[in-house]
């Protein structure tokens, strides 16, 4: 008892699957070239976060633009 248990469902693992992937890829890449692995690991959380704000943006401008078109079509 008193033990906190972490589980991600759904989206929430999707993402971190998807960070997990850049990262390693990144790691792998950089040690082919003899990149620090701490610059490679810095370098894919930035561009999972890059990635992620992208997708949230194209999102919610998709979701605004079909919104605003089915309004314009009521009025």
């Amino acid at each position: 008892m008193g033990e906190v248990i972490h589980a991600a469902f759904g989206a929430e693992r999707e993402w971190e699957q998807t960070r997990s992937k850049t990262v390693d890829g990144l790691v792998t890449i950089g040690t082919l070239f003899g990149d620090d692995e701490a610059l490679m690991r810095a370098k894919a959380d930035r561009v999972y976060q890059v990635a992620m704000t992208h997708s949230v943006c194209v999102l919610m401008g998709s979701i605004y633009d079909l919104c605003t078109s089915k309004l314009q079509q009521g009025a």
